[in-house]
């Protein structure tokens, strides 16, 4: 024990921070120990994702409860009986807030591959080169400002899908280049038209398999219908628990993706529509078994740009090489980028010793 609180201070924690530790170092109980401090310490959003099923996020609310007596402004999502009313492929918030059309649908197309390669796996995504391509084609021509919408469910572009392989006809765009691509597939040969599409299929229909990622991925919002919009929480003094342990690995990756995306959305949305003098409120994001997603470009793209957002990461792992086996760019991104490093017992790891 020591006299004073060891701490990072508000001003440093856009730096992100960096927490290891082997299993029963008690990495879990020093971070609700750190939220809980941090909750009155900054005055935005403190938003905890955690896949370990272990009670992580009941015992952080009972200390919350213990600590200010009410847990009005904590938001607990059990993803096993309730997820977040999410609008995936939805941007009309986006254009709201005045950023550009061309933008929103390339960071929307750009977050949905990576939640399939999440739940196919990289290598076996991209063996069928040109599939990958073809989704991507799709999702913008489901945007398309003329012939498309602002917003629509998984199953429309299933169904999109669907009806170009039965059709051979590509969907109507108003872009002449997306419109070349998409002629280009229409004028493969029967047979090679036919192994794409499916190859398409074979990827997409990965997403309602697991019923729960299909209700999230066909939730759009009309008029009273509930959604959970980051952008009105992330500059509330308030806490928000994911808590996704119960749902299958590969739900649980794709879960937490769509909710950074969502936030990544709103701190863009923030920063774009605010009336202030540039300045505000810290939101941290603590991420626990944090290399099960940081190797994701998402994460990557976070932690490189996010602090002009200021959004602070707090990435929990046993050891950061648990991420060279992945992705080296995401491990080097961590070690060098990351400037806080909170470290228990990690046995084997000469990076982290050198970065020490």
């Amino acid at each position: 024990p020591t006299g004073e609180a060891v701490a990072v201070p508000p001003s440093l924690q856009s730096l992100h921070v960096a927490w290891f530790g082997k299993t029963g170092s008690g990495k879990s109980t020093s971070l609700i120990t750190g939220l809980l401090a941090n909750h009155a310490a900054t005055d935005g959003a403190d938003i905890l994702i955690t896949p370990k099923g272990d009670d992580m996020a009941t015992t952080y609310c009972r200390a919350h409860y213990a600590e200010y007596g009410t847990l009005e402004n904590v938001y607990y999502f059990d993803c096993v009986e309730t997820l977040p009313a999410i609008s995936f492929f939805d941007i009309r918030p986006q254009l709201a807030a005045g950023i550009d059309r061309a933008t929103a649908v390339e960071e929307c197309t750009d977050h949905y591959i990576e939640m399939l390669i999440c739940v196919i796996g990289r290598e076996r995504f991209e063996r069928a080169v040109r599939s990958p391509d073809i989704i991507r084609y799709l999702v913008k021509a489901m945007f398309d400002p003329v012939h498309g919408d602002d917003a629509f469910t998984h199953s429309e572009l299933q169904a999109a899908a669907t009806r170009m392989r039965d059709t051979r006809d590509a969907p109507p765009v108003v872009d002449p280049e997306l419109r070349r691509m998409l002629a280009g597939v229409a004028a493969n040969s029967k047979r090679s038209f036919d192994e794409l599409m499916q190859g398409v299929a074979n990827r997409i229909e990965k997403i309602p398999l697991d019923d729960r990622l299909g209700q999230l991925f066909n939730h759009v919002p009309e008029g009273d219908d509930p959604y959970f919009d980051l952008r009105e929480v992330i500059d509330e003094d308030a806490v928000v628990l994911l808590d996704t342990g119960g749902l299958r690995r590969e739900s649980r990756r794709v879960v937490t993706l769509v909710l950074l995306s969502q936030l990544w959305t709103a701190l863009k949305r923030r920063q774009r529509s605010s009336d202030s003098d540039g300045t505000h409120p810290l939101v941290n994001l603590y991420l626990e078994e944090a290399a099960t997603v940081a190797s994701s470009g998402l994460v990557t793209e976070l932690l490189a740009q996010s602090r002009a957002f200021d959004l602070s990461i707090t990435l929990a792992m046993q050891f950061p090489a648990q991420l060279r086996q992945s992705d080296a760019e995401a491990y080097a991104e961590v070690l060098n980028n990351v400037s806080t490093v909170v470290t228990g017992n990690v046995s084997v790891d000469a990076d982290l010793k050198r970065r020490l």
